[in-house]
């Protein structure tokens, strides 16, 4: 967003869930690993477009001005609070 001002950026979605380090099972195409994540991109992007355009947007800014490194995982808990 800061190198690329002028777009106008809607949605951001995170898993809802810790889902881990990326490890040599990201690269597991089995339905046994890939189906409970695309299941969980459906959730989470689902619920993330009914809060609103800019709505995670505008929280993701308002978190990283309070953080240093900031994770999606710790971002996610950041949105549950407010």
């Amino acid at each position: 967003m800061v190198a690329r001002p002028n777009i106008n950026f809607r949605y951001f979605v995170f898993p809802s869930i810790d889902i881990g380090p990326i490890s040599s099972d990201a690269l597991n195409m089995s339905g046994e690993y890939t189906k409970p994540m695309v299941e969980l991109g459906k959730k989470d992007g689902k619920s993330h477009v009914e809060a609103g355009a800019g709505k995670h947007f505008s929280l993701l800014k308002e978190y990283m001005a309070q953080t240093e490194l900031p994770s999606v995982y710790e971002f996610s808990k950041f949105v549950e609070s407010k």
